[in-house]
């Protein structure tokens, strides 16, 4: 298979695009003999010179692109990447170099890649990761949109439903919910396969000890620590942890909480946890490189996947469960998430509670109880998550199950 992969996320020569991304098409597919080159912006004057670099055997092109708070500015250099998209893709699909297109999240580039599907023959794979017009109307129920930028989400929807994924040869859902949403939606169910998230192994393993972590964020050796790692994004309704936390902190003088990752609620967070007397028991590192979240969660004792249960998140894959559970840590997740329910019920390495602070400090308390007097179970736990991973969702596993759809359509 020759691929073109066509990414939105803005290149970081740090990490150059999420982590499922750099494992499944960055490592394991050309690992299997596949030719897999990206395309992605980069930020840079919109009209630079279009800049070639590589990662592992991937070839990258990256595109100039000036993102702005002005609307101006910003609508100018996407209209300008959306042309330079379609040079490059139309000098690159001319001379049959690659028999598959695949768009990740981005329907302007996809009717682009519907167009060179036309011109040129090639098979278009379309991957969904993320239901972006339900994020918009849970904001705009939460906190708020403008009508116009509304508007544009409910077109982008238009053309993903009636035009995009009905000319693609393979649509690839992010779980079995957004798949039965496209079936609903008059998607054949026979052209859909399922591309869920799951854990780099090579990354996230017992390999990891975190020695050191505990001295640097001031965290007694003996204290148990629970661990979220992800997105502060006011939507994800993080304030529920801090106030469930209380609760438990009042009668667990030896327990932590500590709290990795940046986002818009980060601030908030912090004088929450203040305001509850609690700023010297959760901890905040802030955005941590990528490849120390390991040594964090290795650091940690219990995994927390707590997310407001909104139509958007009702669809996703949340990554963080399988890092935890491929670190050997035993999960707290709430229920309502199809993902959490179907993974740790599967596994038997967590706790599975309810969206409200009384359940999620329930589901602590247990966990805690577990750890003091049930150390068998609490291990047995931590192996069973790690076990399942190991045999279900390492992107070596997953890279093998897509190829297979790969296959089918090329």
């Amino acid at each position: 298979m020759r691929m073109l992969l066509i990414l939105t996320n803005l290149y970081d020569p740090s990490m150059p695009s999420w982590p499922e991304v750099m494992s499944v098409y960055g490592k394991h597919l050309p690992a299997r003999g596949h030719k897999i080159d990206w395309v992605m912006p980069e930020r840079a004057p919109m009209f630079g010179p279009v800049r070639k670099t590589s990662f592992h055997s991937c070839t990258l092109f990256l595109i100039p692109f000036s993102r702005s708070s002005n609307p101006v500015v910003f609508l100018v250099s996407s209209m300008v990447y959306q042309l330079r998209l379609l040079l490059l893709m139309s000098s690159q699909l001319r001379g049959k170099e690659y028999d598959i297109v695949q768009v990740r999240d981005d329907e302007l580039s996809a009717m682009n890649a519907l167009l060179q599907k036309r011109l040129n023959g090639v098979a278009l794979a379309y991957n969904k990761s993320y239901p972006h017009y339900a994020d918009a109307l849970n904001q705009r129920q939460y906190f708020g949109m403008s009508s116009v930028k509304l508007l544009y989400y409910r077109l982008m929807q238009f053309l993903l439903v009636n035009i995009i994924l009905r000319g693609a040869d393979i649509v690839l859902p992010i779980s079995m919910e957004m798949l039965e949403e496209f079936k609903a939606a008059g998607i054949p169910e026979e052209k859909m396969h399922p591309l869920p998230l799951g854990a780099d192994t090579d990354v996230f393993n017992e390999g990891h000890t975190g020695r050191g972590l505990r001295e640097r964020y001031g965290i007694p050796s003996g204290d148990l620590v629970l661990i979220y790692v992800g997105s502060m994004a006011r939507m994800r309704g993080l304030d529920i942890l801090i106030s469930s936390f209380k609760e438990v902190a009042q009668r667990h003088s030896r327990v932590r909480m500590m709290l990795v990752g940046d986002g818009e609620a980060l601030e908030d967070l912090r004088r929450q946890a203040k305001e509850y007397g609690l700023d010297d028991r959760v901890t905040f590192t802030g955005r941590v490189p990528y490849g120390e979240v390991p040594d964090h969660i290795a650091a940690a004792d219990v995994g927390l996947s707590i997310i407001r249960p909104l139509n958007c998140y009702r669809v996703s894959s949340p990554c963080k469960v399988f890092e935890y559970m491929a670190m050997g840590r035993p999960v707290i997740a709430n229920v309502e998430l199809p993902e959490h329910r179907r993974v740790v019920s599967a596994a038997g390495c967590g706790v599975l509670t309810e969206y409200s602070v009384q359940g999620i400090a329930g589901a602590m308390e247990r966990m805690i109880t577990i750890h003091d007097n049930q150390k068998n179970l609490f291990i047995n736990m931590g192996g069973g998550g790690r076990s399942w991973v190991m045999t279900n969702r390492t992107f070596e596993i997953i890279s093998k199950e897509i190829e297979k759809a790969y296959g089918d359509a090329v």
